[in-house]
Protein backbone atom coordinates (compact mmCIF):
# COMPACT_ATOMS: atom_id res chain seq x y z
CA UNK A 1 0.00 0.00 0.00
CA UNK A 2 2.75 2.39 0.85
CA UNK A 3 4.88 1.88 -2.31
CA UNK A 4 1.88 2.42 -4.64
CA UNK A 5 1.20 5.35 -2.47
CA UNK A 6 4.33 6.64 -3.29
CA UNK A 7 4.11 5.59 -6.85
CA UNK A 8 0.74 7.35 -7.47
CA UNK A 9 2.38 10.71 -5.53
CA UNK A 10 -0.49 10.33 -2.99
CA UNK A 11 1.63 10.44 -0.33
CA UNK A 12 0.63 10.64 3.15
CA UNK A 13 2.57 13.03 5.22
CA UNK A 14 3.69 11.32 8.02
CA UNK A 15 4.04 7.14 9.15
CA UNK A 16 4.22 7.09 12.59
CA UNK A 17 7.06 4.58 12.41
CA UNK A 18 8.83 3.46 15.62
CA UNK A 19 12.71 4.16 15.29
CA UNK A 20 14.03 0.57 14.92
CA UNK A 21 11.08 0.12 12.31
CA UNK A 22 12.56 3.53 10.48
CA UNK A 23 16.20 1.80 8.76
CA UNK A 24 14.31 -1.49 6.94
CA UNK A 25 10.94 0.22 5.68
CA UNK A 26 13.40 3.08 3.90
CA UNK A 27 15.74 0.21 2.70
CA UNK A 28 12.25 -1.47 1.11
CA UNK A 29 11.04 2.12 -0.46
CA UNK A 30 14.59 2.25 -1.93
CA UNK A 31 14.77 -0.92 -4.03
CA UNK A 32 10.96 -1.16 -4.85
CA UNK A 33 11.22 2.70 -6.26
CA UNK A 34 14.09 2.15 -7.96
CA UNK A 35 14.98 6.02 -7.58
CA UNK A 36 17.17 8.51 -5.58
CA UNK A 37 16.33 8.53 -2.02
CA UNK A 38 17.71 10.96 0.29
CA UNK A 39 17.22 10.27 4.15
CA UNK A 40 17.29 13.20 6.43
CA UNK A 41 18.18 13.41 9.75
CA UNK A 42 18.22 15.94 12.80
CA UNK A 43 21.49 15.29 13.50
CA UNK A 44 24.54 13.73 11.95
CA UNK A 45 25.05 11.26 14.79
CA UNK A 46 21.94 10.23 14.06
CA UNK A 47 22.64 9.59 10.22
CA UNK A 48 25.42 7.89 11.10
CA UNK A 49 23.43 5.36 13.25
CA UNK A 50 20.81 4.88 10.76
CA UNK A 51 23.71 4.67 7.77
CA UNK A 52 24.97 1.70 9.71
CA UNK A 53 21.53 -0.33 10.17
CA UNK A 54 21.28 0.30 6.51
CA UNK A 55 24.43 -1.90 5.89
CA UNK A 56 22.08 -4.76 7.09
CA UNK A 57 18.89 -3.85 5.16
CA UNK A 58 20.41 -2.67 2.29
CA UNK A 59 23.25 -4.15 1.60
CA UNK A 60 23.69 -4.25 -2.45
CA UNK A 61 22.25 -0.31 -2.25
CA UNK A 62 24.87 2.80 -2.71
CA UNK A 63 24.92 3.91 0.54
CA UNK A 64 26.31 7.85 0.14
CA UNK A 65 26.77 9.76 3.58
CA UNK A 66 26.68 13.62 2.48
CA UNK A 67 28.59 14.75 5.48
CA UNK A 68 28.32 18.36 7.41
CA UNK A 69 31.64 20.66 7.10
CA UNK A 70 33.09 21.21 11.05
CA UNK A 71 33.23 24.38 11.14
CA UNK A 72 30.60 26.76 12.28
CA UNK A 73 28.42 29.30 9.79
CA UNK A 74 30.92 31.80 9.27
CA UNK A 75 33.62 30.61 10.98
CA UNK A 76 36.50 30.37 8.64
CA UNK A 77 38.07 26.98 9.17
CA UNK A 78 39.05 24.29 6.86
CA UNK A 79 36.64 21.89 5.98
CA UNK A 80 38.72 18.55 5.79
CA UNK A 81 39.97 16.55 2.99
CA UNK A 82 37.46 13.69 3.50
CA UNK A 83 34.12 15.93 3.94
CA UNK A 84 35.31 17.51 0.36
CA UNK A 85 35.66 14.30 -1.00
CA UNK A 86 32.56 12.51 0.52
CA UNK A 87 30.15 15.44 -0.27
CA UNK A 88 31.59 15.97 -3.69
CA UNK A 89 30.94 12.10 -4.25
CA UNK A 90 27.46 12.52 -4.28
CA UNK A 91 27.19 15.51 -5.58
CA UNK A 92 28.95 14.18 -9.03
CA UNK A 93 26.77 10.47 -8.43
CA UNK A 94 23.62 13.38 -8.18
CA UNK A 95 24.74 15.15 -11.11
CA UNK A 96 25.24 12.22 -13.61
CA UNK A 97 21.36 12.45 -13.63
CA UNK A 98 21.57 15.82 -15.42
CA UNK A 99 24.61 15.30 -17.93
CA UNK A 100 23.00 13.95 -21.06
CA UNK A 101 24.61 10.75 -22.23
CA UNK A 102 26.55 10.22 -18.64
CA UNK A 103 25.87 6.13 -17.37
CA UNK A 104 24.01 6.70 -14.36
CA UNK A 105 25.20 4.40 -11.64
CA UNK A 106 23.29 0.44 -11.80
CA UNK A 107 21.98 1.42 -8.49
CA UNK A 108 20.22 4.92 -7.55
CA UNK A 109 22.23 6.21 -4.82
CA UNK A 110 20.84 6.29 -0.76
CA UNK A 111 22.00 9.21 0.85
CA UNK A 112 21.84 10.32 4.13
CA UNK A 113 22.01 13.87 5.47
CA UNK A 114 22.14 16.21 8.54
CA UNK A 115 20.02 19.11 8.62
CA UNK A 116 23.03 20.93 8.53
CA UNK A 117 24.78 19.49 5.68
CA UNK A 118 21.41 20.36 3.81
CA UNK A 119 22.10 23.83 5.36
CA UNK A 120 25.28 24.14 3.85
CA UNK A 121 25.60 25.99 0.72
CA UNK A 122 26.98 24.49 -2.38
CA UNK A 123 27.99 25.57 -5.91
CA UNK A 124 24.41 25.92 -7.92
CA UNK A 125 23.72 22.55 -9.80
CA UNK A 126 23.93 24.79 -12.95
CA UNK A 127 27.71 25.82 -12.47
CA UNK A 128 28.42 22.20 -11.29
CA UNK A 129 27.21 20.72 -14.84
CA UNK A 130 28.89 23.61 -17.10
CA UNK A 131 31.70 23.17 -15.69
CA UNK A 132 31.69 18.93 -16.10
CA UNK A 133 33.57 17.71 -18.99
CA UNK A 134 33.67 14.43 -20.24
CA UNK A 135 37.00 13.43 -21.90
CA UNK A 136 37.39 10.86 -24.40
CA UNK A 137 40.07 9.26 -26.73
CA UNK A 138 40.54 11.36 -30.12
CA UNK A 139 39.81 14.70 -28.74
CA UNK A 140 41.97 17.88 -29.00
CA UNK A 141 43.40 19.93 -26.58
CA UNK A 142 46.60 21.28 -24.79
CA UNK A 143 47.89 19.79 -21.84
CA UNK A 144 48.19 23.45 -20.30
CA UNK A 145 44.36 23.84 -21.27
CA UNK A 146 43.87 21.24 -19.54
CA UNK A 147 45.54 21.81 -16.18
CA UNK A 148 44.71 25.59 -16.31
CA UNK A 149 40.69 24.53 -16.24
CA UNK A 150 41.42 21.96 -13.56
CA UNK A 151 42.80 23.87 -11.24
CA UNK A 152 40.45 26.63 -11.73
CA UNK A 153 37.95 23.73 -10.67
CA UNK A 154 39.80 23.11 -7.13
CA UNK A 155 42.28 20.08 -8.46
CA UNK A 156 45.70 20.42 -7.03
CA UNK A 157 49.01 19.78 -8.53
CA UNK A 158 50.88 17.14 -7.48
CA UNK A 159 54.14 14.96 -8.29
CA UNK A 160 52.31 11.89 -8.18
CA UNK A 161 48.09 11.23 -8.07
CA UNK A 162 47.03 9.40 -4.74
CA UNK A 163 43.90 10.90 -3.97
CA UNK A 164 40.74 11.99 -5.35
CA UNK A 165 40.78 15.47 -6.90
CA UNK A 166 44.43 15.87 -8.05
CA UNK A 167 46.50 15.90 -11.28
CA UNK A 168 49.81 15.24 -12.04
CA UNK A 169 52.03 16.06 -15.64
CA UNK A 170 54.93 14.10 -17.23
CA UNK A 171 55.85 15.23 -20.32
CA UNK A 172 53.25 13.44 -22.80
CA UNK A 173 50.85 12.06 -19.59
CA UNK A 174 48.53 13.71 -17.27
CA UNK A 175 47.15 11.74 -14.45
CA UNK A 176 43.93 13.09 -12.87
CA UNK A 177 41.78 11.50 -10.43
CA UNK A 178 37.84 12.83 -10.62
CA UNK A 179 35.84 12.38 -7.45
CA UNK A 180 33.27 10.66 -9.93
CA UNK A 181 35.58 8.11 -10.36
CA UNK A 182 37.01 4.97 -8.15
CA UNK A 183 40.50 4.72 -9.80
CA UNK A 184 42.34 7.31 -11.05
CA UNK A 185 43.16 7.87 -14.75
CA UNK A 186 46.01 8.47 -17.28
CA UNK A 187 45.88 10.58 -20.29
CA UNK A 188 48.56 9.40 -22.63
CA UNK A 189 48.92 12.38 -25.54
CA UNK A 190 50.19 12.35 -28.91
CA UNK A 191 50.85 16.28 -29.71
CA UNK A 192 47.59 17.75 -28.68
CA UNK A 193 45.38 14.54 -29.27
CA UNK A 194 44.14 12.45 -26.42
CA UNK A 195 45.49 9.07 -27.45
CA UNK A 196 44.32 6.76 -24.39
CA UNK A 197 42.65 6.53 -21.05
CA UNK A 198 43.70 4.52 -18.85
CA UNK A 199 43.13 3.65 -14.95
CA UNK A 200 45.71 2.93 -12.97
CA UNK A 201 46.43 1.80 -9.60
CA UNK A 202 47.87 5.00 -7.08
CA UNK A 203 49.46 2.44 -4.73
CA UNK A 204 51.88 1.24 -7.61
CA UNK A 205 51.11 3.64 -10.08
CA UNK A 206 50.62 1.19 -12.82
CA UNK A 207 48.36 0.87 -15.11
CA UNK A 208 45.61 -1.81 -13.93
CA UNK A 209 45.72 -5.74 -15.32
CA UNK A 210 43.06 -7.06 -17.36
CA UNK A 211 42.19 -10.39 -15.81
CA UNK A 212 40.35 -11.40 -18.78
CA UNK A 213 37.27 -12.23 -17.59
CA UNK A 214 34.50 -10.07 -17.94
CA UNK A 215 33.50 -7.72 -15.38
CA UNK A 216 30.47 -8.95 -13.33
CA UNK A 217 29.54 -5.76 -10.98
CA UNK A 218 30.50 -1.79 -11.36
CA UNK A 219 34.09 -2.32 -9.47
CA UNK A 220 35.05 -4.74 -11.50
CA UNK A 221 34.41 -2.55 -14.58
CA UNK A 222 35.62 0.25 -12.60
CA UNK A 223 39.27 -1.87 -12.79
CA UNK A 224 39.30 -2.97 -16.62
CA UNK A 225 42.18 -0.94 -17.29
CA UNK A 226 41.18 0.40 -20.66
CA UNK A 227 38.43 3.67 -20.22
CA UNK A 228 36.33 5.03 -23.69
CA UNK A 229 36.04 8.25 -21.64
CA UNK A 230 35.95 9.96 -18.28
CA UNK A 231 33.78 12.32 -17.03
CA UNK A 232 35.66 15.20 -15.10
CA UNK A 233 33.75 17.22 -12.69
CA UNK A 234 34.63 19.94 -9.97
CA UNK A 235 36.81 19.18 -7.48
CA UNK A 236 35.44 21.77 -4.85
CA UNK A 237 32.17 23.25 -4.22
CA UNK A 238 32.96 26.80 -5.75
CA UNK A 239 34.72 28.28 -8.49
CA UNK A 240 37.70 30.70 -8.65
CA UNK A 241 36.28 33.73 -10.41
CA UNK A 242 37.01 33.44 -14.36
CA UNK A 243 39.15 36.54 -13.95
CA UNK A 244 42.08 34.88 -12.31
CA UNK A 245 43.03 33.21 -15.70
CA UNK A 246 45.85 34.17 -16.43
CA UNK A 247 47.06 34.65 -20.58
CA UNK A 248 50.35 33.11 -19.99
CA UNK A 249 49.95 29.53 -21.08
CA UNK A 250 53.39 28.13 -19.38
CA UNK A 251 54.19 26.74 -16.40
CA UNK A 252 54.51 30.21 -14.97
CA UNK A 253 51.57 31.02 -15.51
CA UNK A 254 49.90 27.84 -14.00
CA UNK A 255 52.03 28.77 -10.97
CA UNK A 256 50.15 31.95 -10.86
CA UNK A 257 46.85 30.62 -10.83
CA UNK A 258 47.62 27.91 -8.59
CA UNK A 259 48.99 30.24 -6.12
CA UNK A 260 45.69 32.41 -6.51
CA UNK A 261 43.83 29.41 -5.49
CA UNK A 262 45.36 28.90 -2.30
CA UNK A 263 43.71 32.51 -1.28
CA UNK A 264 40.44 31.02 -1.63
CA UNK A 265 38.10 28.20 0.88
CA UNK A 266 34.91 27.18 1.63
CA UNK A 267 34.32 30.41 3.38
CA UNK A 268 34.05 32.36 -0.17
CA UNK A 269 31.30 29.69 -1.34
CA UNK A 270 28.45 32.12 -0.55
CA UNK A 271 30.89 35.41 -2.14
CA UNK A 272 31.59 33.49 -5.28
CA UNK A 273 28.50 31.98 -5.92
CA UNK A 274 25.41 34.39 -4.92
CA UNK A 275 22.80 32.00 -5.43
CA UNK A 276 22.02 30.20 -2.92
CA UNK A 277 21.91 26.23 -3.44
CA UNK A 278 22.27 23.11 -1.65
CA UNK A 279 21.87 19.67 -1.94
CA UNK A 280 18.44 19.58 -2.35
CA UNK A 281 19.30 21.17 -5.97
CA UNK A 282 20.98 18.07 -7.24
CA UNK A 283 17.99 15.96 -6.73
CA UNK A 284 16.42 14.54 -9.58
CA UNK A 285 12.54 14.97 -9.95
CA UNK A 286 11.59 11.54 -8.85
CA UNK A 287 13.50 11.12 -6.00
CA UNK A 288 11.84 10.53 -2.74
CA UNK A 289 12.79 12.55 0.38
CA UNK A 290 12.08 10.57 3.62
CA UNK A 291 12.74 12.81 6.81
CA UNK A 292 13.07 10.73 10.21
CA UNK A 293 11.38 13.49 12.24
CA UNK A 294 9.97 16.80 10.74
CA UNK A 295 9.87 18.43 13.82
CA UNK A 296 13.37 17.79 15.54
CA UNK A 297 14.56 18.55 11.70
CA UNK A 298 12.48 22.18 12.10
CA UNK A 299 13.85 22.33 15.69
CA UNK A 300 17.63 21.62 14.87
CA UNK A 301 17.43 24.14 11.79
CA UNK A 302 16.14 26.68 14.09
CA UNK A 303 18.91 25.85 16.76
CA UNK A 304 21.31 26.41 14.20
CA UNK A 305 20.35 30.01 12.38
CA UNK A 306 20.30 31.29 15.99
CA UNK A 307 23.71 30.26 17.25
CA UNK A 308 24.91 31.78 13.55
CA UNK A 309 23.25 34.84 13.52
CA UNK A 310 24.75 35.56 17.02
CA UNK A 311 28.29 34.51 16.13
CA UNK A 312 27.46 37.23 12.92
CA UNK A 313 26.33 39.73 14.97
CA UNK A 314 29.70 39.34 17.26
CA UNK A 315 31.84 39.29 14.12
CA UNK A 316 30.41 41.80 12.79
CA UNK A 317 30.39 43.72 15.56
CA UNK A 318 34.76 42.96 16.41
CA UNK A 319 35.54 44.09 12.64
CA UNK A 320 36.27 40.14 11.36
CA UNK A 321 33.15 40.06 9.16
CA UNK A 322 31.95 42.77 6.73
CA UNK A 323 28.06 43.64 7.54
CA UNK A 324 27.24 42.56 3.72
CA UNK A 325 28.68 39.16 3.69
CA UNK A 326 26.18 37.15 2.18
CA UNK A 327 24.20 34.38 4.61
CA UNK A 328 26.30 30.89 3.88
CA UNK A 329 23.35 28.47 4.57
CA UNK A 330 20.02 27.72 3.44
CA UNK A 331 16.64 29.07 6.10
CA UNK A 332 14.15 26.82 6.65
CA UNK A 333 11.58 28.71 4.23
CA UNK A 334 13.74 27.57 1.61
CA UNK A 335 14.29 23.90 2.65
CA UNK A 336 10.74 23.54 3.01
CA UNK A 337 10.55 24.74 -0.49
CA UNK A 338 12.70 22.46 -1.58
CA UNK A 339 10.80 19.60 0.35
CA UNK A 340 7.87 20.32 -1.33
CA UNK A 341 9.21 19.94 -4.88
CA UNK A 342 10.00 16.38 -4.54
CA UNK A 343 7.97 13.57 -2.86
CA UNK A 344 8.34 13.35 0.59
CA UNK A 345 7.53 11.40 3.14
CA UNK A 346 8.09 11.57 7.11
CA UNK A 347 9.23 8.33 9.07
CA UNK A 348 7.92 9.33 12.41
CA UNK A 349 7.04 10.71 14.56
CA UNK A 350 7.03 7.60 17.01
CA UNK A 351 3.49 6.83 18.89
CA UNK A 352 1.41 9.51 16.98
CA UNK A 353 -2.08 8.78 17.51
CA UNK A 354 -4.68 7.56 14.72
CA UNK A 355 -6.46 11.26 15.24
CA UNK A 356 -3.46 13.31 13.98
CA UNK A 357 -3.34 14.51 10.58
CA UNK A 358 -1.28 12.69 8.29
CA UNK A 359 -2.51 13.48 4.56
CA UNK A 360 -4.99 14.66 2.58
CA UNK A 361 -5.83 11.21 0.71
CA UNK A 362 -8.61 8.68 1.10
CA UNK A 363 -9.22 7.37 4.83
CA UNK A 364 -9.23 3.98 3.75
CA UNK A 365 -5.56 4.60 3.05
CA UNK A 366 -4.77 6.59 5.45
CA UNK A 367 -5.66 3.49 7.77
CA UNK A 368 -3.81 1.01 5.76
CA UNK A 369 -0.82 3.17 6.27
CA UNK A 370 -1.23 3.94 10.10
CA UNK A 371 -1.83 0.07 9.90
CA UNK A 372 1.62 -0.25 8.84
CA UNK A 373 3.41 1.48 11.66
CA UNK A 374 0.95 -0.41 14.21
CA UNK A 375 2.43 -3.74 12.68
CA UNK A 376 5.65 -2.76 14.14
CA UNK A 377 5.39 -3.68 18.16
CA UNK A 378 8.21 -3.94 20.75
CA UNK A 379 9.93 -7.84 21.43
CA UNK A 380 10.41 -9.60 24.55
CA UNK A 381 12.93 -8.02 26.62
CA UNK A 382 15.28 -11.08 28.70
CA UNK A 383 18.39 -8.34 29.99
CA UNK A 384 20.99 -11.45 29.69
CA UNK A 385 18.72 -14.28 31.18
CA UNK A 386 20.00 -16.64 28.00
CA UNK A 387 17.95 -19.76 29.15
CA UNK A 388 14.45 -17.94 28.88
CA UNK A 389 15.50 -16.24 25.84
CA UNK A 390 16.52 -19.63 23.51
CA UNK A 391 12.85 -21.04 25.20
CA UNK A 392 11.24 -17.75 23.75
CA UNK A 393 13.17 -18.20 20.07
CA UNK A 394 12.04 -22.01 19.94
CA UNK A 395 8.63 -21.50 21.18
CA UNK A 396 8.85 -19.01 18.27
CA UNK A 397 9.63 -21.31 15.83
CA UNK A 398 7.81 -24.32 16.83
CA UNK A 399 4.63 -21.91 15.89
CA UNK A 400 6.02 -21.37 13.00
CA UNK A 401 6.71 -17.56 13.16
CA UNK A 402 9.60 -16.70 11.44
CA UNK A 403 12.97 -15.58 13.63
CA UNK A 404 15.99 -13.70 13.26
CA UNK A 405 18.31 -12.93 15.91
CA UNK A 406 20.96 -9.95 15.03
CA UNK A 407 23.72 -10.07 17.50
CA UNK A 408 27.29 -9.51 18.27
CA UNK A 409 27.22 -12.44 19.65
CA UNK A 410 25.41 -14.56 16.61
CA UNK A 411 27.79 -17.36 16.69
CA UNK A 412 27.65 -17.92 20.34
CA UNK A 413 23.29 -17.43 20.25
CA UNK A 414 23.59 -19.91 17.47
CA UNK A 415 25.88 -22.74 19.10
CA UNK A 416 23.37 -22.44 22.22
CA UNK A 417 20.57 -22.90 19.82
CA UNK A 418 22.23 -25.85 18.49
CA UNK A 419 22.91 -27.64 22.09
CA UNK A 420 19.05 -27.30 22.20
CA UNK A 421 17.87 -28.76 19.24
CA UNK A 422 19.66 -31.77 20.78
CA UNK A 423 17.10 -32.48 23.42
CA UNK A 424 13.67 -31.31 20.99
CA UNK A 425 12.53 -33.83 18.03
CA UNK A 426 13.75 -31.72 14.75
CA UNK A 427 10.00 -32.64 13.19
CA UNK A 428 8.57 -30.25 16.20
CA UNK A 429 9.96 -26.95 14.24
CA UNK A 430 8.16 -25.22 11.67
CA UNK A 431 10.25 -22.83 10.98
CA UNK A 432 14.25 -22.46 11.61
CA UNK A 433 15.81 -19.55 13.50
CA UNK A 434 18.19 -17.14 11.37
CA UNK A 435 21.37 -15.69 13.20
CA UNK A 436 23.21 -13.10 11.74
CA UNK A 437 26.34 -11.43 12.79
CA UNK A 438 25.75 -7.24 13.40
CA UNK A 439 24.81 -5.10 15.43
CA UNK A 440 20.88 -2.84 15.64
CA UNK A 441 19.37 -0.26 17.94
CA UNK A 442 16.61 -2.62 18.72
CA UNK A 443 14.68 -5.24 17.43
CA UNK A 444 10.66 -5.69 16.70
CA UNK A 445 7.76 -8.15 16.25
CA UNK A 446 6.31 -7.54 12.49
CA UNK A 447 2.89 -8.76 11.60
CA UNK A 448 2.51 -8.50 8.10
CA UNK A 449 -1.32 -8.41 6.46
CA UNK A 450 -0.58 -12.19 5.48
CA UNK A 451 1.69 -14.93 6.26
CA UNK A 452 3.48 -15.69 9.60
CA UNK A 453 4.64 -13.25 12.40
CA UNK A 454 8.30 -12.06 11.60
CA UNK A 455 10.59 -11.41 15.33
CA UNK A 456 13.31 -9.73 14.94
CA UNK A 457 15.39 -9.81 18.07
CA UNK A 458 18.93 -7.69 19.02
CA UNK A 459 21.21 -7.28 21.47
CA UNK A 460 19.04 -4.99 22.97
CA UNK A 461 16.53 -7.20 23.60
CA UNK A 462 18.59 -10.10 24.58
CA UNK A 463 21.53 -8.44 26.93
CA UNK A 464 19.73 -4.80 26.78
CA UNK A 465 23.00 -3.38 25.77
CA UNK A 466 23.19 -0.33 23.50
CA UNK A 467 24.36 -0.18 20.53
CA UNK A 468 27.96 1.16 20.31
CA UNK A 469 27.90 4.72 18.89
CA UNK A 470 28.40 4.91 15.07
CA UNK A 471 32.20 6.17 13.86
CA UNK A 472 32.33 7.69 10.09
CA UNK A 473 33.87 5.82 7.49
CA UNK A 474 34.81 6.14 4.42
CA UNK A 475 33.34 5.52 0.89
CA UNK A 476 34.20 1.98 -0.26
CA UNK A 477 33.36 3.34 -3.73
CA UNK A 478 37.27 4.85 -4.12
CA UNK A 479 40.98 2.73 -4.12
CA UNK A 480 42.53 2.31 -1.38
CA UNK A 481 44.36 5.89 -1.87
CA UNK A 482 48.35 5.44 -1.68
CA UNK A 483 50.77 7.40 1.09
CA UNK A 484 52.78 9.97 -0.71
CA UNK A 485 56.44 8.24 0.64
CA UNK A 486 57.38 11.40 1.57
CA UNK A 487 54.70 12.17 4.16
CA UNK A 488 56.07 10.75 6.97
CA UNK A 489 58.80 12.95 7.12
CA UNK A 490 57.81 15.97 4.85
CA UNK A 491 56.61 18.34 7.89
CA UNK A 492 60.81 17.57 9.34
CA UNK A 493 62.62 20.86 9.62
CA UNK A 494 66.36 21.15 10.29
CA UNK A 495 67.11 21.27 13.79
CA UNK A 496 63.86 19.55 15.27
CA UNK A 497 63.79 16.99 17.82
CA UNK A 498 63.14 13.04 17.00
CA UNK A 499 63.05 9.79 18.78
CA UNK A 500 65.25 6.87 16.56
CA UNK A 501 63.62 3.42 17.74
CA UNK A 502 67.12 1.76 18.78
CA UNK A 503 68.91 5.17 19.27
CA UNK A 504 66.81 7.32 21.60
CA UNK A 505 66.53 11.38 21.20
CA UNK A 506 68.41 13.43 18.66
CA UNK A 507 68.20 16.10 16.32
CA UNK A 508 67.24 16.45 12.82
CA UNK A 509 69.84 18.36 10.79
CA UNK A 510 68.26 17.68 6.78
CA UNK A 511 68.76 15.37 3.91
CA UNK A 512 71.40 14.10 2.35
CA UNK A 513 72.98 12.16 -0.06
CA UNK A 514 75.62 9.56 0.38
CA UNK A 515 77.32 6.81 -1.44
CA UNK A 516 77.41 3.55 0.06
CA UNK A 517 78.56 0.00 -1.48
CA UNK A 518 78.67 2.44 -4.61
CA UNK A 519 74.94 3.00 -4.53
CA UNK A 520 73.78 6.87 -4.11
CA UNK A 521 71.05 6.89 -1.57
CA UNK A 522 69.39 10.07 0.24
CA UNK A 523 69.30 9.76 4.13
CA UNK A 524 68.14 11.90 7.06
CA UNK A 525 71.04 13.45 9.28
CA UNK A 526 70.37 12.71 13.35
CA UNK A 527 72.94 14.41 15.12
CA UNK A 528 73.69 12.89 19.00
CA UNK A 529 75.92 14.27 21.50
CA UNK A 530 79.63 14.59 21.82
CA UNK A 531 79.49 14.91 17.57
CA UNK A 532 77.75 11.74 17.39
CA UNK A 533 75.95 11.35 13.67
CA UNK A 534 73.53 8.60 12.54
CA UNK A 535 72.30 8.23 9.33
CA UNK A 536 68.69 7.04 8.41
CA UNK A 537 68.04 5.52 4.65
CA UNK A 538 64.55 7.34 3.58
CA UNK A 539 62.66 4.09 2.96
CA UNK A 540 63.55 3.21 6.16
CA UNK A 541 61.98 5.97 7.78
Amino acid sequence: ALVQSVQAEQLPTQLFLRHSARPPVAAALHAAMATPVLLVTDRADHGLAIAEELELWAPKAARLIFPEPNPLFYEQAAWGDTTRRERLLVLTTLASYHIPGTVLPETPPLIIASARALMTRSMPRREFLKNSRTLQRGQIARQEDYLRNWLRLGYSVVNTVIAPGQVARRGGILDVWPHAEAFPHRLEFFGDEIETIRRFDPATQRTLSNSGSPPSSSRARAQQPEARRILVTPAREYLLPSNLSTGNSEGTGLQSLSGLAETFSEFDIPRLHRQPASLLDYLPENTLILIDEFQALEDIVAEIEEQAVKLRQNLVANHTLAADFPIPYLTWDELRDSFERHRTLELGPSGASEGEEIGTIENHEVNRLLSLAERFQAGPRFAGRLKPAMDHILQEAQAGRLITVISRQAARLHELWIEQMQMVPANSLQSTPNFVEGSLSEGWVFQPTSGPTINLLSDGELFGWRRPKPRFRRSERYAIAAEDPEASYSDLRAGDYVVHVDHGIGRYSGLVQRTVDKLEREYLQIEYADDAQLFVPVHQV
